[in-house]
């Protein structure tokens, strides 16, 4: 749906993008939510203030899967 909403795809934040639509937190049920996003483009993009910016984290910032993330 992104290339019908802008040409440009890193401005579309894809299923971080829908999640702010149904929770009203980054956290759920206690947990911290990231969406591990590999092209820096689109990190940088979402870094102006939006709540997707909160959302979207490098590979190398995201904890191991199955494990809870520390110190956050």
């Amino acid at each position: 749906m992104g290339p019908f909403i802008t040409p440009h795809l890193e401005l579309f934040p894809g299923w971080a993008g829908v999640f702010t639509l149904f929770f009203p937190s980054n956290v759920v049920d206690g947990r911290r939510v990231d969406f591990v996003v590999a092209d820096p483009t689109v990190i940088e993009a979402h870094r102006s203030g939006k709540r997707t910016a909160g959302l979207l984290v490098p590979p190398a910032s995201a904890p191991p899967l199955g494990t809870a993330p520390q110190g956050r």
